[in-house]
């Protein structure tokens, strides 16, 4: 006999209640038996990392260091490299991914808006992709970082 499945539970004492098993976890909040990062996810810290956004004129490779502010729904990321760019906007998160929609603008001129989207994170790295757009073209293609010792 199969077990019928029940729709998770949220507990605030740590458990999750998935079908007929209990398990018994550090407290966090349980969304159809997948473990489900709170907003507060913190993305904030200082990365080595950069991005590489692809157009027609081919693809860039951006390399250097990211400082990333996160607080809620709000998020900015200054990008020191060549060129340096500014990047801020609101994120949300759905399940374990999370994303940021906003404008930026760099040093070389180019400025526009951006998707930053799929975001994912870990105690030493984030990443995720990306597309935007600004006053010479469309462009799509991946940020990210290893966070920096403090």
């Amino acid at each position: 006999m199969t077990p019928t499945p029940r729709a998770s539970s949220v507990s605030l004492s740590g458990r999750c209640d998935v079908g007929a098993a209990r398990q018994t976890r550090p407290p966090r909040r349980c969304v159809r038996g997948e473990d489900r990062h709170e907003a507060n996810e913190k993305l904030a810290g200082n990365y080595g990392g950069g991005y590489n956004p692809s157009a027609l004129n081919g693809v860039q490779e951006n390399v250097g260091t990211i400082l990333v502010n996160h607080a809620g729904s709000s998020f900015s990321a200054t990008f020191s490299g060549t060129p340096t760019c500014n990047f801020g906007g609101v994120y949300s998160q759905t399940g374990k991914l999370g994303e940021v929609v906003g404008s930026y603008n760099c040093g070389d001129g180019a400025a526009g808006t951006f998707d930053l989207f799929e975001v994912s994170m870990s105690t030493s790295r984030f990443s995720g992709r990306m597309s935007g757009r600004n006053q010479f073209c469309d462009w799509s293609g991946t940020f990210g970082g290893i966070r920096r010792s403090p």
